[in-house]
């Protein structure tokens, strides 16, 4: 028995095929969507609201880490543990212990990156202050959080003229106005005397 006429398979016109392979993206979409939801969702049941936007925090802020090494060079993440743990024993120096604070001033750079991870290292906590405020507001959020230490770039150095004098003050990179050794060329011979003894 010979099948049917309209059982018959028959090739796909072009505009038929071009629908459904849109139709077969979209569902995929659709899914893929769905999951995403669904991820969260669950997320939010598991850890909360509050664990969920510490999660997104990271998240951020991971995407920052990335940014700012790639903005100056790569470095190789054996590099940034071994430099942030340098950095982390000159804080310690410093006087600073966990639970103290470290308040970083500083634009986008790997110098900003590395010393919010060296003080996550000695288990400070982070104070990140805007660059564009004013000196008297810098002033007033330095006396109130009190921090052991500033990180900041030499160019907002007139914006913490006013900070208690116990609080040490770190320029974070390499600048010809400033002939103090810096927070890097410090990790840069700390990384050269491991090197030495290694």
């Amino acid at each position: 028995m010979r099948p049917s006429a309209n059982r018959i398979s028959r090739p796909l016109s072009g505009h038929r095929h071009r629908d459904l392979q849109k139709e077969g993206i979209a569902t995929r979409k659709s899914r893929i969507t769905e999951v995403i939801m669904l991820a969260m969702l669950a997320m939010v049941l598991v850890i909360g609201v509050r664990g969920t936007k510490r999660l997104a925090y990271q998240l951020a802020g991971l995407k920052i880490l990335i940014k700012a090494i790639s903005d100056v060079q790569w470095l190789a993440w054996r590099e940034l543990d071994s430099r942030t743990a340098s950095e982390a024993d000159i804080l310690s120096a410093a006087g600073v212990h966990a639970g103290d604070v470290v308040a970083v001033m500083c634009e986008e750079h790997r110098g900003r990156t590395e010393a919010a991870v060296a003080a996550g290292k000695v288990g400070a906590e982070v104070l990140y202050l805007s660059t564009a405020l004013p000196s008297p507001q810098v002033t007033k959020v330095v006396a109130g959080k009190r921090p052991r230490v500033v990180i900041y770039d030499h160019e907002f150095a007139d914006k913490l003229a006013n900070v208690p004098d116990e609080t040490r003050l770190f320029v974070a990179r390499p600048d010809p106005a400033f002939p103090l050794p810096t927070l890097q060329e410090m990790v840069d011979v700390y990384e050269k005397r491991k090197a030495r003894s290694a």
